[in-house]
């Protein structure tokens, strides 16, 4: 056990070149149907799903819309200044040629003045009678994030304020072509292993990575739309990939400290054979219980609400219990921890563990043919896992010789 520990992430968006950035994928990668559709872009991975779903252009316009003004009334409030470190940055001024310095205080990416009406004139982006646009979607944006768990003993010890306890999350994953219904799969196991409700949530901080899939997992789960980032969401501030996840922890914890409750959930997808959703509750009281990442006792069904088999959506997934993952327990019965806002990325289905038994398998026995050939091999099943990583960290017992095959 550590007794202290930081979770960071950067991203500048800014500075990528678009899809030429992108290197050349092997056309082997077009040999299995799951790892092809991992090269399909998200923003057409939505616009298919939106139409799929039935979610209407008028209903992402007019959640967008609400982003950018919660977002605006929410930095005219003061609600992020606590979240923000200032940062001084050079510029040169494109007029007189000169450098400059200014310092950076407040998110610069909200858009004020937005309206369900004004985002209705924008062109649609993916499809030419599709419903998402640029306005509707995250904006590309720059940002750094990080966040800081301790022990509570620890944390009272260097005389840390405490923010808040981690309690426990979910990682779920969901077929490529499915990435941005992530959160309808883990919200609700995450708040079963709380032993919660989702009435009892107070704030839900959703990525709102496109308002397609924010939309959709808010209907089908049937959440209280006004307990959705209540201070905005990515539609107002930007997406920068590796920055989110902190970032949400972090805005999530500002709102319960405000008074917007005790209970809270934060949740976010990947797209890609990393297809997850992660989803964490915090409670922001005292005489909380002990805080750490249990390991599951039995199997638990996710299924889509619309009945849908696992071959039309591969909705269904089942926890498998030995697959739990190593897990951080903090704190001490006595009250609140201070938060902890990372567990790590595990595999958690049945056929996953299948499709890793059968990839070490076939690496012992592939291990004599070309690099080539068996890295086609090995990226055919890593596509149905959540992660290389996880895929990785699971067998326990075999990485040490699956590494030296592999390497």
């Amino acid at each position: 056990m550590i007794d202290i520990g930081v979770g960071a992430g950067v991203e500048s968006m800014s500075l990528q070149y678009g899809p030429g950035a992108v290197t050349e994928f092997s056309e082997l990668l077009d040999s299995h149907p799951e790892a092809k559709n991992c090269k399909v872009g998200m923003g057409n991975l939505s616009e298919a799903m939106a139409k799929d779903r039935g979610v209407t252009r008028a209903k992402q316009d007019a959640f967008a819309a609400a982003s950018y003004a919660k977002a605006a009334h929410a930095q005219d409030n003061g609600w992020f200044d606590a979240e923000v470190v200032p940062l001084k940055v050079k510029y040169e001024d494109l007029k007189t040629d000169e450098w400059k310095e200014i310092t950076v205080s407040k998110d610069d990416g909200i858009r004020r003045g937005v309206t369900a009406e004004s985002l209705g004139k924008i062109k649609p982006a993916f499809a030419k009678d599709g419903s998402i646009h640029g306005g509707n979607a995250s904006q590309i944006s720059d940002g750094a994030a990080a966040v800081l768990l301790m022990k509570r003993s620890t944390a009272e010890k260097l005389g840390q304020k405490i923010l808040g306890k981690y309690v426990t999350a979910s990682v779920v994953g969901v077929a490529p072509l499915l990435m941005g219904v992530g959160p309808w799969a883990s919200i609700p196991l995450a708040l079963e292993k709380a032993g919660i409700t989702k009435d009892e949530v107070d704030v839900y901080e959703i990525n709102e990575a496109f308002a397609s899939q924010c939309v959709w997992c808010i209907e089908a789960l049937g959440l209280d739309e006004k307990k959705i980032n209540p201070g905005g969401g990515a539609i107002a501030f930007g997406h920068p990939l590796g920055c989110t996840g902190a970032r949400q922890v972090g805005t999530l914890l500002g709102g319960l400290k405000r008074g917007n409750g005790k209970i809270g959930v934060t949740t976010t997808g990947v797209k890609g054979f990393r297809s997850k959703a992660l989803a964490g509750t915090g409670k922001f009281s005292p005489g909380s219980s002990r805080g750490g990442l249990e390991r599951g006792s039995r199997q638990t069904d996710i299924r889509s609400p619309q009945g849908r088999s696992t071959e039309e959506c591969a909705y269904e997934r089942e926890i498998e219990p030995s697959l739990a993952p190593r897990y951080l327990s903090i704190g001490d019965s006595s009250g609140t921890t201070a938060i902890a806002t990372t567990a790590a990325t595990q595999a958690a289905w049945q056929h996953v563990r299948w499709d890793m038994d059968q990839l070490y398998n076939l690496c012992r026995q592939l291990r004599n043919l070309s690099c080539l050939r068996l890295f086609a091999a090995v990226l055919s099943l890593m596509s149905r896992a959540i992660s290389s990583l996880a895929l990785f960290s699971v067998i326990d017992e075999s990485v040490n010789s699956m590494e030296a095959i592999l390497y």
